[in-house]
């Protein structure tokens, strides 16, 4: 569900003094055309899931994962059921790191991350997204480093 839109610009909602959020979702809803300053990480964790960017759609199959870069505006589609976790994250703390904001520009602005493509890359985002969702949950000390540390 998107909290706060005005007009296609998403304001993303985090918790205090966290630039990260991490929403399990397994309500079926489609989102129109919508943009955010974070980057967006989506896994489909059952059932399908669609991205559209600029007439382009990216199907995302079950244990797939998606990498929207800060900035796309797209939409995003869900099957009548199944499951997905967003993770949204603020990157603007990474901002002392020269020449961030042109490395950002030049990744597309869909990337998918499958087994079959690359299975090493795969099982390794598999794992930190994993690690990320029980700091998240757990919510103990220093587990916001933790969280910015398996991001980068």
């Amino acid at each position: 569900m998107i909290e706060h839109l005005d007009g296609i610009f998403e304001t993303v909602t985090f918790r205090e003094n966290m630039q990260i959020r991490i929403s399990d979702m397994d309500i079926c809803e489609d989102f129109p055309d919508h943009w955010h300053t974070p980057m967006e990480i989506i896994h489909a964790t059952k059932n399908w899931y669609k991205i559209v960017v600029d007439g382009r759609t990216y199907r995302l199959n079950e244990g797939e994962i998606a990498i929207i870069r800060p900035g796309t505006i797209h939409a995003l589609h869900a099957p009548d059921t199944g499951s997905r976790t967003i993770y949204l994250a603020d990157l603007s703390f990474l901002g002392g790191i020269s020449n961030l904001e042109t490395l950002l520009a030049l990744l597309p602005p869909v990337t998918t991350i499958t087994p079959e493509r690359e299975p090493e890359l795969y099982r390794k985002a598999v794992e930190l997204l994993s690690f990320m969702e029980e700091e998240y949950a757990g919510s103990r000390s220093f587990y916001d480093m933790l969280l910015y540390g398996a991001l980068i």
